[in-house]
């Protein structure tokens, strides 16, 4: 916090992450809800199958299914440029080969 420049700069870059996942995921045909916060929020057909794939991947996300406003949603931290497009990759693998979908 002592270094408000630097602050500023990561807010911005997690703000830039989080629009380009919402964007790619968008893309891939899911819905993906803008938190203007560190994390998105996802949905996915099943998502205890896609935890398990993406995780199978070293990607790991919190399954908010349990809760009943947030039936199919996956929480994911959105992390900065490089790691948003990797993730994007995985996703768009994992749809490909049906074990992550909208």
């Amino acid at each position: 916090m002592e270094d408000l420049p630097y602050m500023r700069e990561t807010v911005a870059e997690c703000g830039r992450a989080r629009q380009t996942i919402i964007a790619g995921l968008k893309e891939l045909g899911f819905v993906a809800h803008d938190t203007r916060a560190n994390f998105i929020i996802w949905q996915v057909g099943d998502p205890k199958r896609a935890v398990q794939a993406l995780a199978a991947r070293n990607v790991y996300v919190s399954n908010k299914d349990a809760i009943p406003q947030m039936k199919g949603c996956l929480r994911v931290t959105v992390g900065n440029a490089t790691q948003s497009k990797q993730f994007l990759g995985i996703v768009q693998e994992l749809r490909a080969k049906g074990l992550v979908e909208p």
